[in-house]
């Protein structure tokens, strides 16, 4: 798989909201930052994800850019009653996600 291809399976994944084949694509000392939590762990990130499952949700990609090591990805986010948009980082090394910035505007959840 190209960097992109793990990028946009990570993104589908957690749209499908199916946890145990994220935790596959995940180096075990991922970092993931967003506006609500970080972590420096795959452990704990899944951990988080198992407490508070991803909905299942639409998405449409906007744009998709990538470098050598990191593909960026902005898509929007579409729920019963909303549609966000999200960016999302992502750096990859030896074919696993070893960090993932997801940016958006919190407000839009309250």
């Amino acid at each position: 798989m190209t960097n992109r291809d793990i990028a946009l399976t990570f993104i589908q994944l957690f749209c499908e909201g199916n946890i145990n084949a994220i935790n596959v694509l995940l180096a075990s000392n991922v970092v993931f930052k967003g506006p609500f939590h970080t972590f420096y762990s795959a452990k704990d990130y899944v951990k988080s994800l198992e407490a508070s499952p991803p909905e299942k949700f639409n998405y449409d990609i906007i744009s998709v850019t990538e470098n050598k090591n990191e593909v960026a990805i902005f898509y929007k986010y579409h729920k019963k009653d909303r549609t966000m948009d999200i960016a999302q980082l992502v750096k990859i090394a030896n074919q696993k996600v070893v960090e993932i910035q997801v940016i958006f505007d919190a407000r839009e959840l309250v």
